[in-house]
């Protein structure tokens, strides 16, 4: 039988069990949605039920990761057509 490695289970938990890893999906989960009015409907559900705080780390998070994706996509980041994070609707 395999050790559970989740937080509670042992000082030493999996990778995927830690609260990083969780930010970290959200925000690729931020960056994946369509468009802005989403976004927006996101930040403002993380505002209701984790405080103002919360909302602004995931908000600049996830706009300095979809700047870095966009940036990988162009040439140094000049000519991206991968649109505006706050604006698109992509």
């Amino acid at each position: 039988m395999t050790a559970c490695l989740c937080p509670s289970c042992t000082d030493r938990p999996a990778p995927s069990y830690t609260d990083a890893f969780r930010h970290q999906c959200e925000v690729a989960f931020v960056v994946g949605l369509p468009g802005r009015a989403e976004r927006v409907e996101y930040f403002s559900l993380v505002r209701e039920r984790r405080g103002a705080a919360a909302a602004k780390r995931l908000r600049e998070e996830a706009i300095a990761a979809w700047k870095a994706g966009r940036d990988s996509m162009s040439l140094g980041g000049v000519g991206s057509t991968a649109g505006d994070f706050t604006n698109s609707t992509r």
